[in-house]
């Protein structure tokens, strides 16, 4: 954000973006797509999957206590950072390019109902904790930049066959990979999955004043503008020597809500005016070699001879 952004007509959208969707979604009563504000985790239930590095996911228990579907929840921000389409990731290997990802940063520019859906979130959080042993678990806390609340979320290209020997490679959606450089780490060992997919989709108005939803690219969104993303809890075990079990916010959709916000911006940026400083009076470049008609100039016998000529006499021999 800059001095040029609309913070406060920002706010104000994005509180009216939270309220419809939470409307919405709770007119749905859908215990597998809940909004983050209006939570209810007592219905939910832990499932584990993967074979060699283990993820615990959430979803809605059946009369079984059994969990066929995973969990997701809608939140509504503004774009402080996104890295939707992969950067310069040439010469990177196959290990480490199992660690390139897509993702967002929002922010609620204050919002009290964005840093209470937020909050919500400690309620996963809990509800995790309950199946690992004591102090197992890396304690869960917003992220705060500058003072405001935000959340990040974000999704891995790939997934390492050894992880899930049954994942099949899909081809990436259209611009998602506009250079190709994610298809050149696709192998034996690294695919691109359905559970890697972000989809991307815009809201748009009719004539009619009705909203419609469309597909979009991730070239369409910049920071400033009002998103709702889609995306689900998971925990999973960290590398190295104190390993832990860390909660994350894993992206599956984002959607534009509204890119009037940072249009604006941009178009105040573009005509701002640039302050020059242009002095009263000229300034004058004097001449290092000034001749008698010139102001400073002295008058010598090299040019007081018709046309210029030297004068003969004083020529050297």
């Amino acid at each position: 954000m800059n001095v040029y952004y609309d913070k406060e007509g920002a706010r104000k959208a994005l509180e009216e973006a939270i309220e419809a969707s939470k409307v919405n979604l709770l007119t749905q009563n859908d215990v597998a797509i809940q909004h983050l504000s209006v939570l209810d985790v007592d219905r939910l239930a832990v499932q584990v999957t993967g074979e060699r590095n283990v993820i615990w996911r959430l979803g809605p228990a059946n009369e079984k206590g059994e969990v066929e579907e995973e969990f997701s929840f809608h939140m509504q921000g503004v774009i402080a950072q996104l890295s939707l389409i992969p950067g310069n990731i040439e010469g990177l290997d196959v290990n480490r390019g199992i660690n390139t990802s897509q993702g967002i940063t929002l922010v609620g520019l204050g919002s009290p109902k964005f840093n209470d859906s937020v909050d919500r979130l400690s309620d996963l959080y809990a509800l995790f904790a309950r199946y690992f042993p004591p102090n197992s678990m890396s304690r869960w806390n917003a992220n705060v930049d500058e003072g405001d609340t935000v959340l990040k979320a974000s999704n891995r290209f790939f997934t390492a066959v050894e992880d899930d020997p049954t994942a099949e490679h899909i081809r990436f959606a259209k611009g998602v990979d506009p250079l190709n450089k994610l298809e050149r780490f696709v192998s034996d060992s690294l695919v691109h999955t359905e559970a890697n997919v972000v989809k991307y989709h815009k809201h748009n108005k009719t004539k009619e004043g009705e909203t419609t939803i469309e597909v979009a690219f991730p070239s369409n969104f910049r920071v400033g503008d009002i998103v709702e993303i889609h995306a689900s809890a998971i925990a999973f075990k960290t590398q190295g020597r104190q390993s832990t079990i860390k909660m994350h916010c894993n992206l599956s959709g984002v959607t534009l809500i509204d890119s009037s916000f940072s249009k604006k911006t941009e178009e105040a940026k573009r005509s701002a005016a640039i302050a020059v400083i242009v002095p009263k009076n000229k300034l004058r470049r004097k001449n290092p070699y000034p001749t008698s008609n010139e102001p400073g100039g002295k008058k010598t016998r090299q040019n007081e001879g018709s046309g210029g000529e030297p004068d003969r006499q004083n020529v050297s021999r």
